[in-house]
């Protein structure tokens, strides 16, 4: 046999494999159940003791050989899902890879910027079922940052907090409106009722930037 005529059982196959013969024995362990009781329904009339010892024994090896195969499918099912999420993760670090080496210099120019962070997660649902978080921010020496000085572009006044999300700048409670109830369901913020409704909504939207890798810059105040 060459190895071309090697198969490699795959994760999901492996799970269906199990979930067979969990299925068949689960119908042995119903069949010596069901032997044992008709057994003790008639005292044993009509059997030997080695007979009797022998149904009781087949009740014992049938349960065992159930919850054997229940914790390798345990097992198994959860190496099936680690590997469903190989194919979906090579896919999105494949497409991220095609958008840094292929973003022109004429976009980083436009962009007033020296590159673009991503930052991806998968999300994981309590139903099984996944999909990816991806944002982006600008980043590098051109990139707007919050001044150090505290003071804006206007020589002297303070500038106001924007946060930067997909290319887009909000306004502390825009920010939270628009991003915080996402926040909270994935349990990426521990907070209680309305996230708009409290005092001390700067550091709120602060703690909220730094959990989703969002951006924090000044701009001039408006006129």
């Amino acid at each position: 046999m060459t190895t071309e005529d090697v198969h490699v059982v795959t994760p999901a196959e492996e799970v269906a494999g199990i979930q067979a013969n969990l299925d068949n024995a689960r119908k042995l362990l119903s069949e010596a159940t069901a032997a044992f009781t008709a057994m003790l329904s008639d005292a044993g009339k009509g059997k030997t003791i080695d007979e009797q010892l022998a149904i009781s024994q087949a009740v014992k090896d049938s349960q065992a050989k159930v919850e054997t195969l229940e914790k390798s499918l345990k097992a198994a099912t959860s190496r099936a899902r680690v590997a469903s999420l190989e194919v979906p993760a090579k896919s999105l670090r494949d497409a991220l890879h095609k958008a840094l080496t292929t973003v022109s210099t004429k976009t980083l120019l436009d962009a007033d910027t020296t590159g673009i962070r991503f930052i991806a997660n998968v999300k994981v649902n309590k139903d099984g079922t996944s999909a990816w978080e991806v944002s982006s921010s600008f980043m590098g020496a051109n990139a707007p940052v919050a001044p150090k000085s505290g003071v804006g572009a206007t020589g002297g006044a303070k500038g106001q907090n924007r946060y930067v999300a997909d290319g887009k700048q909000y306004a502390t409670r825009e920010y939270i409106e628009a991003f915080a109830a996402d926040a909270i369901a994935a349990g990426k913020v521990n907070w209680t009722g309305d996230p708009t409704d409290s005092v001390g909504l700067s550091h709120r939207a602060d703690v909220l930037a730094e959990k989703l890798g969002h951006d924090k810059i000044k701009v001039a105040p408006s006129a």
